[in-house]
């Protein structure tokens, strides 16, 4: 039995929720680089180990269960209207990838067998085994080399802190993360990693939205529906 995961943000925690769902939006779990009094975003650190070889796999009947009793991880390149490449990822390798939570929004390098050169991607979708919880299958977008002419659409974790220090919940209410990811179209790197919203000075009925955050330059917000500013956390009364 497999669960597939897309363009949220991978950590330990978001696979345990996997387990109970077939639809999982990152739970992000790193920190930021720079805190704002109530709001931050955090970015991919300088020296952040992106490479990760690969090799070609031939699609062909029961080649991906062979590769996975291998321990690779079958896996697919596609995008920019170029050919697709059906690749193999070596498990032990992928793995610190995707439990980490900026899976889904991180650029990897994926270096191609005998010199063939290497290929920026971001992972896109992720099947898990649902007994093991190990990855099954994973495809990657390829990166454009110029982001300005070609933008991306990037999901974000948000990942709350200081709970125990609101008002609010310290009242006895409840701290309610409304939305786990927010995507954005990105123009330029570094992406942002991660979106850290304080909650320490909330009170009941207070909430933190988007345009409350500092967003980086090259980062444009996308609005889902006709949600424009949303709220990302708020503290709602116990048992709503």
């Amino acid at each position: 039995v497999a669960l597939s995961h897309r363009g949220g943000a991978s950590t330990t925690e978001t696979m345990a929720l996997l387990a109970r769902t077939t639809r999982a939006r990152g739970l992000g779990a790193g920190w930021a680089s720079r805190l704002l009094s109530r709001t931050a975003v955090s970015t991919v650190k300088p020296g952040d180990t992106t490479l990760l070889r690969v090799l070609s796999r031939t699609v062909a009947k029961n080649q991906a269960g062979r590769e996975r009793r291998a321990g690779r991880v079958p896996a697919l390149i596609y995008g920019l209207s170029q050919h697709n490449i059906p690749i193999s990822v070596n498990a032990i390798e992928l793995r610190p990838y995707f439990r980490r939570n900026d899976f889904y929004n991180r650029v990897l390098e994926l270096e191609l067998p005998d010199g063939a050169g290497v290929i920026r991607a971001l992972p896109r979708e992720l099947e898990v085994d649902f007994e093991t919880m190990q990855p099954n299958y994973v495809t990657f977008l390829r990166w454009p080399e110029d982001l300005e002419k070609n933008p991306q659409m990037v999901p974000v974790p948000v990942q709350v802190i200081n709970e125990d220090l609101s008002p609010g919940v310290k009242a006895g209410h409840f701290c309610y993360k409304i939305f786990k990811t927010w995507r954005f179209k990105v123009f330029k790197e570094p992406i942002i990693s991660s979106i850290v919203v304080d909650a320490g000075p909330l009170n009941l009925g207070n909430g933190i939205k988007l345009s409350s955050l500092v967003i980086p330059e090259g980062h444009v917000s996308i609005p889902q529906g006709q949600l424009i500013d949303p709220t990302l956390v708020k503290v709602i009364k116990s048992g709503n």
